[in-house]
């Protein structure tokens, strides 16, 4: 069994390129009758790519990605099986998908077109992937002959962890991670979010006895390649750096896939045991209470540089203070960032400076990008670079955004891990009564 944690692609380019336009609708059948309709790019190689998506909104850099893969020879089955499964567009609705899906989609690509089939996915589609791959390979359609055209799956900035609870308490590895035996790669931005846990996501797929590899994809973020080009209408625009790693999909891919076809063998599924991590009950809407108890509380003694002034930031100082966790690349923090603003106003208005204060952490961005999307997005409150990830970590953030309530006192008392309008008057109140504490 190979265990190779990085792997040298070779850099081809390819100099001109024509956006995918043609596509044929396929409809087929999951094990319980449900319609699935694909998209059909065809190629003239020997193998296929199923892409599991989860945007429905046209994105120039993800259809040039898909035009330059059929170019380079490999076919593409594309599908939002959100949408197919008449699901809402959200993170939970991916956690309901129990990979019935992919299964068919596997089943349906090997029989149909005899090729070498691999199947890709981005974020947490990642997971419905893995479970999609395991439920075939737990099927009588996962024989000897069938497994010798099944190569893996090929995995984009991957998120593999159950549902964080609460910010600034470590999530758990799913367990379909834990329990998936056949090739995985992992294309793992070096300024993405999970970038500091890759070698625990490595260990755990080698323990179950996984030809896992992993390509650490040098200068981009998480959503690289579905980041805007000039004369889209979208906040989050595309760096150089990101077109130029982008355009090199397919060729990597391409160089890829050999490599997996030789390491290629019939494994028989192993136990799934599920454990029940995301009960509905535990899910969180808004700011948590933050547990009290000190081996819970983050660590308040680090020392950052602003981005604007690059002088190191005096924190927490007998002033109520919400902490930020952001990145550039992540739409829910972009969308909550007005509200912080206003936030931050009212009460600098109403009361002064020495009361209250938001401070965000930048998690992992080059300098330069950041400051380039402080030129096009306001931010009115000061911006602290967290360039190797480090803080994060001691913070728990396995989520973006991610953010935490300290009292006078230096203690964490609400935290939350995804984006909300902070201008409302519920949270006025909760930071005025922090306010009005006395210790």
């Amino acid at each position: 069994m190979l265990k190779i944690s990085f792997l040298i692609f070779l850099f081809l380019n390819f100099s001109s390129y024509s956006f995918a336009s043609d596509f044929q609708e396929l409809i087929i059948y999951d094990s319980d009758e449900n319609e699935l309709v694909v998209d059909v790019y065809p190629a003239k190689g020997k193998y296929l790519q199923i892409f599991l998506t989860r945007h429905s909104d046209n994105r120039l850099m993800f259809e040039k990605l898909i035009a330059d893969t059929v170019k380079s020879g490999i076919e593409v089955w594309r599908i939002n099986l959100v949408t197919n499964y008449f699901l809402p567009e959200s993170s939970d609705s991916i956690d309901k998908l129990s990979g019935l899906g992919v299964s068919a989609l596997i089943k349906h690509a090997i029989e149909l077109t005899n090729k070498n089939v691999f199947v890709s996915a981005y974020d947490r589609m990642s997971l419905v992937a893995l479970k999609g791959i395991h439920h075939w390979q737990s099927s009588t359609n996962y024989t000897l002959d069938n497994s010798k055209h099944f190569l893996g799956s090929v995995l984009f900035y991957p998120n593999f962890y159950n549902e964080q609870k609460m910010a600034g308490l470590a999530p758990d590895l799913a367990d379909i991670v834990k329990i998936s035996n056949l090739p995985v790669v992992i294309f793992q931005p070096k300024f993405g979010g999970h970038i500091n846990n890759i070698d625990e996501i490595l260990s755990t797929f080698w323990s179950s006895d996984t030809a896992a590899f992993s390509y650490i994809v040098p200068g981009v973020r998480d959503w690289f390649f579905m980041h805007a080009l000039k004369g889209e209408n979208r906040k989050i625009i595309a760096t150089d750096e990101e077109i130029k790693v982008s355009n090199l999909i397919p060729a990597q891919i391409n160089q890829l896939l050999p490599i997996l076809e030789s390491i290629n063998e019939y494994k028989p599924p192993s136990t799934f045991k599920k454990t029940n991590n995301n009960k509905s009950s535990d899910k969180i809407i808004g700011l948590q209470k933050f547990p009290d108890n000190k081996a819970f509380y983050p660590d308040l003694n680090f020392k950052l540089y602003d981005i604007k002034n690059n002088h190191p930031y005096k924190q927490f100082k007998a002033k109520v203070t919400l902490v930020n966790f952001w990145a550039s690349w992540c739409p829910p923090c972009v969308e909550e960032i007005p509200s912080l603003n206003n936030l931050r106003e009212y009460f600098h208005k109403k009361y002064s400076r020495e009361f209250f204060e938001i401070v965000s952490i930048n998690f992992q961005e080059p300098k330069k990008d950041i400051l380039e999307f402080l030129k096009i997005v306001s931010v009115d409150f000061p911006v602290l670079h967290d360039f190797n990830g480090h803080v994060s970590d001691k913070w728990h953030v396995f989520a973006l955004p991610s953010s935490f309530i300290i009292d006078k006192n230096g203690k964490v008392v609400y935290s939350i891990n995804r984006g909300i309008d902070w201008n409302t008057d519920e949270i006025k109140m909760l930071i005025e009564q922090l306010m009005t504490e006395n210790f």
